[in-house]
């Protein structure tokens, strides 16, 4: 097998990936898995998709909305259990690359999802395309925060002094 070509262009130390590829999923359905979980942290992204694998939280469809009903909270969802199983254990590959590379807490700076081939079925259904997508993640160490504590605080007000009239001494 080949190597992979990212689609990310810049990798640095604190970075960890992870593809799958040819995965048995829509590829409509991996766009908006992947849109919804861009920008996130890796243990936030990961409760996300557990909670609509649990049919608990619906993922919001916003490109590919032809005849999709409304659900609690927005306007068109949908709960794509096997597509976010998928992308799940693509997520714990990535923290499993991340943690052997020794990086701490992650987020995701990158998830994409691309068309992959479609070998068609065969047997009984023989004019049927298999529904198949790429996925993949590139997770980044987040830099912990400076403490607070040891930044210099303000200087304080100065106390207005009390205006002392002519003519009174103390």
């Amino acid at each position: 097998m080949s190597k992979y070509k990212y689609s990310y262009p810049k990798f640095e130390e604190n970075v960890a990936c992870a593809v799958g590829r040819d995965i048995g999923i829509s590829f409509k359905q991996a766009i908006e898995i992947t849109r919804n979980i861009r920008k996130k942290d890796l243990e936030k992204a990961q409760a996300y998709l557990q909670r609509v694998i649990d049919m608990k939280e619906a993922v919001k469809f916003t490109r590919f909305t032809n005849g999709l009903g409304h659900k609690p909270g927005m306007a068109s969802g949908r709960y794509p259990k096997t597509a976010c199983k998928h992308i799940l254990m693509i997520l714990n590959q990535a923290e499993a690359n991340a943690q052997a590379k020794g990086l701490g807490r992650c987020k995701i700076i990158h998830i994409s999802a691309q068309q992959a081939d479609k070998p068609m079925h065969s047997g009984r259904r023989p004019r049927l395309a298999m529904k198949r997508a790429h996925v993949e993640v590139v997770l980044q160490e987040i830099e912990k925060k400076q403490d607070k504590k040891h930044k210099s605080k303000p200087a304080e007000p100065k106390q207005p002094t009390p205006i002392e009239t002519k003519g009174e001494k103390k």
